[in-house]
């Protein structure tokens, strides 16, 4: 809670004890911040990071020009287990990010875990270390939330196993009801959603046993945006569209940006009239 604090009040002092003695804490016993003893805490991470942004958006009536859109705000884990083919067996965690809130002049992060600054877990220890093998893990397009400033994106990531035998893995996900929303007229970034490539659900919290021979799938949150989406730069929009952070769709029906797919460029006579007629 006190990093939510810092980061809108106070961000280019370094973190030490002095910055989080103005602040006070106060949770009721038993409640989600200050739990009992016997209480199930496995996932205490992402209500670290939820409560950070309950605070920063809560200071955005007093500082506006530093208020952050709401993110992925969460560090998608999975504890997996199984076997190696030799019937070894192996157990290990691996962390995972979504995007960042857009800022009032920059475009959000894309696959970070902020505000905690947590590192993902590499694909290449990931696969050292277990049977576990990544078939795709790369940005999700348009799970940015739209605006004159663009959320961060988040991740697409397809995981399989090595092995002859069933894997397990305990998700502790979130963004799945309800995505990042934007804020100052930005719209909200992608929810997250699991499931097995023969679309078999999963719960965002429990844990499952996976047959070797399917697939994972974890679309993880992207993060609001900021401002009004017809007011981004269409120069902005047309690169997003070139690295695969936008689609010609949503540059067209959300920007308000048409863009020819022969050329590259900006049709600035349609997106003139697009963004009088639709903004």
């Amino acid at each position: 809670m006190g990093a939510g604090h810092k980061i809108i009040s106070c961000p280019d002092v370094p973190n030490n004890e002095g910055s989080f003695h103005p602040v006070t804490v106060i949770a009721p016993e038993n409640c989600l911040l200050n739990c009992s003893l016997d209480a199930p805490v496995a996932a205490k991470h992402m209500m670290g990071h939820f409560a950070s942004e309950c605070v920063s958006l809560s200071l955005k009536e007093i500082l506006p020009d530093q208020a952050i859109a709401e993110g992925a705000n969460t560090v998608w884990n999975i504890q997996a287990g199984g076997e190696w083919p030799d019937g070894k067996k192996f157990m290990l965690v691996s962390m995972m990010a979504g995007g960042m809130g857009a800022r009032k002049h920059k475009d959000g992060l894309s696959a970070v875990t902020f505000p905690s600054g947590t590192k993902g877990t590499p694909v290449e220890i990931v696969e050292s270390l277990s049977p576990l093998i990544f078939k795709r893990k790369e940005l999700r397009p348009d799970s940015g939330g739209p605006g004159k400033y663009r959320g961060g994106l988040g991740q697409e990531v397809h995981l399989g196993i090595r092995s002859n035998a069933p894997w397990y893995f305990t998700s502790m996900f979130d963004r799945i009801d309800n995505p990042p929303q934007g804020i100052n007229g930005g719209l909200s970034g992608a929810g997250g959603d699991s499931y097995l490539d023969d679309g078999t659900p999963f719960e965002p919290k429990g844990k499952y046993q996976i047959s070797q021979d399917k697939t994972l799938i974890m679309q993880i949150p992207g993060a609001g945006g900021y401002g009004n989406p017809f007011e981004r730069d269409p120069k902005q929009v047309l690169d997003d569209v070139r690295n695969g952070y936008v689609s010609m769709e949503q540059a067209k029906n959300v920007y308000g940006v048409s863009i020819d797919p022969t050329a590259w460029t900006i049709d600035v006579k349609a997106t003139t009239n697009l963004r009088a007629n639709t903004g």
